[in-house]
């Protein structure tokens, strides 16, 4: 388990989504088609390879898709094999979406064991390059230290700061 630190991809989410914020009406030039290719290896990722599919960025700038996975020639294989391929640039990663999924519905299940001990968890979320769930908390320090004695040290969540609950 790890304190996560703010990485250059969420500094462009975030970007993006104030852009949106105050009224851009278009998109970024060539968008419209990566969010397709990220919707496309998405929907292979989610329906033929659960087990190794963890998530998709998009790269406006640099023009690609960039698709984290556990390591899976098959997987790597089906995206080689579309015609967007040279869009796509993919990464390893520790877990699948599907593998967090499963820890974040644990962590979201004990909810009210976690504010009965004064500790309100403000946001639970998958990381989408498959390094763990996102924790969002006023007092992260604290609630690393007593999540990790409740799921381990191997349980993958990371910690930062937030206000305000929201669960995705």
């Amino acid at each position: 388990m790890k304190r996560h630190q703010v990485t250059a991809a969420a500094l462009a989410v975030a970007a993006v989504l104030s852009v949106a914020a105050c009224g851009e009406s278009s998109p970024p030039a060539g968008q419209e088609q990566l969010d397709g290719i990220a919707d496309a290896v998405t929907a292979v990722g989610k329906q033929r390879f659960p087990d190794v599919f963890a998530g998709v960025f998009t790269d406006v700038p640099a023009g690609r898709v960039i698709v984290w996975r556990k390591s899976s020639a098959e997987f790597d294989a089906a995206v080689a094999a579309q015609p967007w391929a040279a869009q796509v640039r993919l990464r390893d990663a520790a877990h699948s979406a599907g593998e967090l999924a499963q820890v974040r519905t644990t962590v979201t299940a004990d909810d009210a064991y976690w504010r009965s001990r004064g500790l309100e968890l403000n946001l639970i979320q998958l990381r989408y390059d498959g390094e763990c769930v996102e924790v969002g908390t006023i007092d992260p320090d604290r609630a690393e230290t007593e999540m990790t004695a409740k799921y381990g040290e191997s349980a993958p969540l990371c910690f930062f700061e937030s206000q305000g609950r929201a669960f995705l």
